[in-house]
C-alpha cells in the first residue's frame, strides 16, 4: 500500500510539473541590437625617440617596427595615424601620408610587410632636410579582410571613422 501511495504521489507530482508549463501568450519584442565588436582589428600604440630615426642617406630617415598582426600583407589592411595634438581633451590622429606637416617639402609614409610564416613589420619613412626633432606617436590599425569587407563605406583614413566602426578603446 505504501508504495502504491509513494507512486500516486510522484504521478501527481510529475505531472503537476510538466503539465504546469504552458506557454501563456506572445513571443516578447525583440531585443535592442547589441554594439559591433572589433572584428579582430587589432591597434598597436608606439612612440618613436629623435634618436630612433635611422639616417641610411641624406635627407632620409627610417624606423621600423614589428606588429605580429600583420599576418598577410596581401590581404590585411593596415593603416598608420600620427598623433597630432590633442582637441577638446581628446587625441587627435592624422592619416599617413602626409606631406608638408613638419616644414614644407618634407614626407612621412609608410608601408607593411608581412606573410602567413612571419610576423609583419610596418617601416616608417620620413623625408626630410632634417632631422626629426621630437618624439612622435602613431597607432597602427590592423583590419583582416572580413572585417574591412563588412565595412566598406568607413573612410580609413579618418582615424574617428574608424574608431567608431570597428569599436576600438583608446
Amino acid at each position: 500500500m505504501k508504495k502504491k501511495n509513494l507512486l500516486i504521489a510522484v504521478f501527481v507530482v510529475a505531472t503537476a510539473m510538466f503539465s504546469g508549463c504552458a506557454k501563456d501568450g506572445a513571443t516578447g519584442p525583440q531585443g535592442p541590437a547589441g554594439t559591433n565588436g572589433s572584428a579582430n582589428v587589432n591597434t598597436a600604440l608606439f612612440n618613436v625617440t629623435p634618436g630612433q630615426w635611422n639616417n641610411p642617406s641624406s635627407g632620409y630617415y627610417n624606423f621600423g617596427i614589428a606588429d605580429a598582426d600583420i599576418t598577410n600583407s596581401d590581404n590585411d589592411v593596415v593603416m598608420v595615424y600620427m598623433l597630432s595634438g590633442q582637441t577638446g581633451g581628446s587625441d587627435t590622429w592624422v592619416s599617413l601620408p602626409i606631406s608638408n606637416w613638419f616644414v614644407s617639402g618634407d614626407d612621412m609614409y609608410f608601408t607593411y610587410f608581412g606573410s602567413s610564416s612571419a610576423a609583419g613589420e610596418i617601416a616608417l619613412y620620413y623625408n626630410s632636410s632634417s632631422a626629426q626633432s621630437s618624439t612622435l606617436t602613431f597607432k597602427a590599425v590592423v583590419i583582416p579582410p572580413a572585417a574591412r569587407m563588412a565595412n566598406t563605406n568607413v573612410n580609413l583614413k579618418n582615424y574617428e571613422e574608424v574608431k567608431a566602426a570597428f569599436n576600438l578603446q583608446d
